[in-house]
């Protein structure tokens, strides 16, 4: 046992020996001419053990950035039906050539969310990838609110870094440290819903789903549809 030691009972949560307090031999009495000798074979140490201070190197008033949220830029191109098309200067019913048909141009946006010392990596961030949401979801800090279906969650960007710490109380002594995680989290929004797709009626484009001819015209659903408040659970609470 030394000072700067490890407590040996909770090993990762910064406690260290900072003080003996006391040494108190034992051992094992022997008779001699001159009487009662004791020979030490061991000691019982008393230590006080102590959290060692972060530094950080900031100012302890200043606030620790936990999370941040942006919105980016994101356009799609999507392919319109050539069958209900046709050139306008022409007479025929003859559709259009599917290599002429223009790409409709939707521009939406990513809600992107960087989050800083994740307590770990948890089902929801990789169980709910390729998914839409099937309710609405609230930005805690945009004042934005996501409709059921607009929400894709794309495969996030994990992060997590090891390190050799040193002992605040014995410098000389380093340990592999974990670091916590950072994630970089993406959710592509599309405001028409992302099982909808781009129809032709007449003079206008109409947002609709495409059905199952063999299932009782259900709804396809391209993109399975999940909860995602676990999810958001996991990335916005607090450590």
């Amino acid at each position: 046992m030394h000072r700067g030691q490890e407590y040996p009972h909770a090993v990762g949560v910064g406690l260290y020996a900072s003080k003996i307090t006391g040494i108190k031999p034992e051992g094992k009495a022997q008779g001699t001419a001159k009487g009662t000798k004791t020979t030490p074979t061991h000691a019982i140490i008393d230590l006080d053990y102590a959290f060692a201070k972060r530094d950080s190197g900031e100012d302890e008033d200043e606030t620790e950035t936990l999370f941040s949220e942006r919105l980016e830029p994101l356009i799609q191109f999507l392919q319109l039906e050539p069958r209900s098309l046709k050139w306008e200067d022409t007479t025929d019913d003859e559709p259009i050539d599917p290599l002429s048909v223009p790409k409709l141009q939707v521009r939406s946006l990513v809600w992107a969310i960087d989050r800083e010392r994740l307590p770990g990596l948890t089902s929801a961030m990789v169980t709910t990838i390729g998914t839409v949401n099937s309710a609405a979801v609230e930005s805690p800090t945009l004042g934005v609110t996501f409709s059921a279906g607009t929400l894709l969650y794309e495969p996030p960007a994990l992060d997590r870094e090891w390190g050799m710490k040193a002992n605040p109380f014995w410098p000389q002594v380093k340990r592999p440290q974990p670091r916590s995680w950072t994630g970089a989290f993406r959710c592509a929004y599309q405001p028409n819903g992302w099982n909808k797709w781009p129809k032709v009626v007449g003079a206008a484009i109409v947002w609709t789903e495409f059905t199952d001819m063999h299932d009782d015209g259900a709804p396809l659903k391209v993109y399975p549809e999940a909860d995602f408040s676990q999810l958001m659970t996991d990335i916005f609470t607090a450590v």
